[in-house]
């Protein structure tokens, strides 16, 4: 994907409509030389994009450093799903429910970083930066060919520009994009994949450039879309906008869907009975209260964390590039994840999330960056002055700008800061003995017996490895508590647990103490409390030695 061309002068003997806000079609294009070169062009794009992308970054590593220590829920799934693929090999992440790619990445970082956190949490924040880059790209076609009816060549490369820097800016500090650019999440690399695609496809003629599609673009946005399906079920829909686009032909067109989803559906195919596990039970329509509760989610999550601006313009901006000669991939592209947003809310699949919306969000960022750009080509072609410009392109970023500075300053993961220590002391401790452990002795065994919601966190904070870490999840199963607390005390082990926990409970600990208790064959020693939380590690009781 380049810096692009010029947007291309309309086709000779097309009618020139007059430009939104009552501009006049009538100017005509400059003579040579009037124009900046192309090498300048490409220059002053690349500033532009390197620019954005040094101020995203900025933004997420700042939080990414300032909510440092906390990976919780899915993320530290995540992270412990790409350690165990480089610890045990290709069967271990394909027990998963999750598409395999975003494991597959963080597996190779931590292969190559150090830290831990660091490994899961950098390439969210490289990638969110990175989408600054398709969304210039994207917001300065789409503007250039809206403006390029107007037969003003001034107009649409001033509006064109205008549009692709707003865009940039404007998903830059697009709140959600930086809340979940900080952690393990998939969302950022499937939004820079999904909009690379997308600026593929219309650089290949098949999105607002108006002119026939081309083959070199289509081969790129095919793979990228492709990716991007191998990270989240809801850019499955964007492999209509690759048939929609594609070379001309429906046999071509269904073999460019085809491939985009393949990778995907072979992922799925080969383990259908793992997916469905997941959302089989969750998959049933609810009461009608509910539902229209949910089906609003969506467009809450859109008006609640973004500026007030954006999602106004992002819809005037829609319907701007609907206008462009041979229009299809950004009104397209905004539909697909769309609709399955609305199928989510509708289906209760996985329950609502707040980091699903940020696709369709960074998509609106690009249309309210057309908005803005097609407008200050107007102001343009009507000899404007550049201060209402500018006032145009950082209304809506100052918008997104406070919007972001609202939201919590830390990102955790519900685990408390008590559990979090527990689990690293408890992880030391266990290296420690196993370190030191006699060779025929067997391997020191590990359980997690806290909530649920923290099993995952507790699991990758103590460095425990997974395959040595059993999690008691049923309450309604005394006996395989049981087992484990007979397991535990037959050899060296190691167990933390919390004090809402099942083993707490099974073993009858009394309220409000915090030291060592012994029931039969364990012992619970108390790690420290954390507000309503009291932390054990659970080992076996010592046999009693000789009589003096």
């Amino acid at each position: 994907m380049t810096a692009m061309e010029p947007p291309p002068s309309p086709q000779p003997g097309s009618p020139s409509p007059p430009l939104p806000g009552g501009a006049s079609g009538s100017a005509s294009p400059p003579g040579p030389g009037t124009g900046p070169s192309p090498r300048a062009s490409a220059a002053l794009a690349a500033a532009v994009v390197v620019a954005a992308v040094a101020a995203a970054l900025a933004v997420r590593l700042s939080r990414m450093l300032a909510t440092s220590a906390y990976l919780g829920g899915d993320p530290a799934a995540r992270a412990l799903l790409g350690e165990g693929f480089v610890d045990h090999g290709w069967s271990f992440l394909h027990t998963a429910v999750w598409l395999p790619l975003h494991p597959l990445i963080l597996a190779g970082c931590s292969r190559i970083i150090p830290d831990r956190e660091l490994a899961a949490r950098l390439p969210g924040v490289v990638a969110g930066a990175l989408c600054a880059w398709p969304t210039f790209v994207l917001g300065r076609r789409a503007a250039g060919a809206v403006l390029a009816r107007s037969g003003s060549a001034a107009a649409a490369r001033a509006g064109g520009w205008i549009a692709g820097t707003a865009a940039a800016a404007l998903v830059a500090v697009e709140p959600l994009g930086i809340v979940y650019g900080s952690v393990a999440y998939p969302e950022p690399l499937t939004v820079l994949l999904a909009l690379a695609g997308i600026a593929a496809l219309t650089g290949a003629g098949g999105g607002a450039s108006g002119r026939p599609a081309r083959a070199p673009g289509w081969v790129l946005a095919v793979p990228a879309l492709g990716a991007a399906a191998l990270m989240r079920y809801d850019t499955w829909p964007l492999a209509g906008v690759v048939a929609a686009c594609a070379p001309a032909g429906r046999i071509l067109r269904g073999i460019a869907a085809a491939v985009a989803l393949a990778p995907a559906l072979a992922w799925v195919g080969t383990s259908p009975a793992t997916v469905l596990s997941n959302n089989a039970a969750e998959a049933v329509p609810q009461l009608a209260a509910e539902w229209a509760a949910n089906l609003a989610y969506y467009p809450r999550v859109a008006l609640d964390f973004s500026g007030t601006w954006l999602v106004p313009l992002g819809l005037v901006g829609l319907g701007l590039a609907a206008l462009a000669p041979g229009a299809r991939a950004l009104p397209l592209a905004f539909a697909g994840p769309s609709l399955f947003l609305l199928a989510t809310a509708a289906l209760r699949l996985t329950g609502p999330q707040q980091r699903y919306a940020q696709l369709p969000l960074a998509l609106l960022g690009v249309a309210a960056g057309v908005a803005v750009g097609v407008a200050a080509g107007a102001l343009v072609a009507r000899r404007g002055t550049w201060a209402a410009v500018a006032l145009l392109v950082l209304a809506p970023v100052a918008g997104e700008v406070r919007a972001a500075r609202c939201l919590e300053s830390g990102w955790r993961a519900d685990v408390p800061a008590g559990l979090d220590a527990a689990a690293r002391r408890l992880g030391r401790e266990w290296r420690s003995r196993e370190a030191a452990r006699p060779p025929g002795v067997p391997p020191t065994r590990a359980a997690i017996d806290p909530h649920e919601w923290a099993a995952p966190h507790l699991i990758w904070a103590s460095g425990i490895p997974e395959v040595h870490a059993p999690v008691v999840r049923d309450e309604g199963d005394p006996e395989g508590v049981a087992r484990l607390v007979a397991g535990l005390a037959a050899g060296p082990s190691l167990a933390l647990a919390a004090d809402g926990g099942h083993l707490p409970r099974l073993l009858d600990l009394p309220p409000h103490t915090c030291g060592t208790e012994v029931r039969g064959p364990v012992t619970l020693r108390c790690l420290g409390r954390d507000g309503g939380y009291r932390l054990y590690a659970v080992e076996p009781t010592p046999a009693p030695g000789p009589a003096p």
